[in-house]
């Protein structure tokens, strides 16, 4: 069956569109892993070893990852870090 679709513009066409997205996705998927990385060894470099260090890169790169690598290479406290925003009057997160 494949070799009959791929006999067609048809058949040609959605390996294409299909290649096309898978590529897509893999680039998508490989930028997220290298921010990633880029915010684990600023977080190492920024504030040494961390026990959640994967975890809280991760949790950075997933939202607002400009403002975060900010915050890193200006060494905000982790605690904010940890919370995601400007820690409140209250102190907490």
């Amino acid at each position: 069956m494949r070799d009959v679709l791929e006999q067609t513009e048809f058949g040609r066409d959605l390996a294409r569109r299909s290649r096309e997205e898978g590529r897509e996705e893999g680039r998508e998927e490989g930028r997220e892993e290298g921010r990633v990385y880029t915010m684990a060894l600023l977080l190492k470099h920024s504030y040494g070893p961390l026990d959640d260090l994967a975890d809280l890169a991760r949790k950075l790169v997933a939202s607002d990852y400009e403002q975060h690598v900010e915050w890193v290479v200006n060494r905000v406290p982790l605690d904010q870090l940890r919370c995601g925003r400007w820690p409140t009057s209250s102190g907490g997160c």
